[in-house]
């Protein structure tokens, strides 16, 4: 059997290790580099912690778990960073729903417990919690990934294992016999033949999708990803306070993230104005980082099927194409 792999983040790369690790020909195609799309621009938090409903969260979840094999499997994982996840709420209403949802996760058994303030100074000394703060949510098998390392590695494992690695080949025709599709045709010209197209493409998916002559309904949000320097050991965790999202980085800074920033660069408003803003919030948390500054700045594109839902498998009424299109895919 042949299988075509378009898109070479984490989905995609992970995917085609995996077919050429069971003996099948598998070609991996990328349009750019790998993690060159929203894998490379994530915040890249690994947890179930928001997802509903419930078999929505246990597919989270299971990825959480394959993580955990994966590092098993391989002996050891280095784009997999732990410590927990800290979150904390300001207003009345953000704290009700936090309490909601900490009663919700345990009552799915997945940890998630309250920890007091001299719990929190002994987890993170820089740490800087409004005064009024009494306790907060802690989600200890939480973390964050390497985004760009894992996919690498991916396709690297996918190389030892067979596969075929195409980059900077992009994929401008998907070939059909009837109803069947048999193949792909590069920009270039090349054609390449195969019993199934995996549609991995990511922000891209609807495009590559139309080529095979389906529609693909998208929700897609934008999100901003800053890197503060110099900032190594300052945090341990993934934390999330009121009005930023913050962790450690690869290279010792600090990635931050926040919806207020997604929310008006969606709007038309510079990303770098943005970076700036969460620099500064960044120092009210951890006022011995006054001198950072930003170091770069990515706006990545969130591939969210229309339903916020993940769509993968195959397609009956498309025989020969398959998808694997969601976000939170890091996860």
């Amino acid at each position: 059997m042949k299988v075509i792999v378009i898109g070479a983040g984490v989905v995609g790369s992970s995917l085609a290790w995996r077919l050429a690790q069971r003996g099948i020909d598998v070609t991996l195609i990328e349009r750019s580099a790998a993690a060159s799309g929203t894998t490379g621009s994530s915040f890249a938090w690994t947890n179930a912690n928001q997802k509903t409903p419930e078999d929505y969260f246990n597919l989270n979840r299971a990825g959480m778990e394959a993580h955990q094999a994966l590092r098993d499997e391989l002996g050891e994982t280095p784009w997999r960073h732990e410590g927990g996840n800290l979150m904390w709420a300001e207003s009345d209403a953000e704290a009700s729903e936090l309490e909601t949802r900490v009663a919700r996760l345990q009552n799915w058994n997945y940890p998630a417990e309250w920890i007091s303030r001299d719990d929190v100074s002994n987890l993170e000394p820089k740490l800087q919690v409004e005064s009024d703060v009494e306790q907060l949510a802690f989600f200890p098998t939480e973390g964050w990934i390497d985004g760009p390392l894992l996919a690498q590695t991916m396709c690297q494992l996918a190389t030892e294992a067979g596969a075929t690695v195409h980059f900077a080949s992009e994929v401008t025709e998907i070939t059909r016999n009837g109803d069947t599709v048999t193949g792909v045709t590069l920009a270039h010209g090349e054609h390449i033949a195969a019993d199934l197209v995996v549609n991995c493409s990511g922000p891209a998916a609807d495009r590559v999708a139309k080529l095979a002559g389906r529609a693909l309904p998208m929700a897609q949000t934008l999100g901003l990803v800053v890197r503060v320097t110099p900032g190594g050991g300052a945090i341990g965790r993934v934390i999330h306070a009121p009005t930023l999202h913050m962790r450690p980085d690869t290279n010792g800074l600090i990635a931050l993230h926040h919806s207020d920033a997604d929310a008006a660069i969606t709007a038309g408003e510079p990303p770098h104005v943005w970076a700036e803003t969460l620099r500064k919030r960044l120092v009210a948390y951890l006022p011995d980082l006054d001198g950072v500054r930003v170091s770069r700045w990515s706006v990545g594109t969130r591939p969210i099927p229309s339903d916020e839902r993940t769509s993968a498998g195959l397609l009956p009424s498309l025989p020969g194409y398959a998808e694997i299109v969601t976000h939170s895919a890091i996860t």
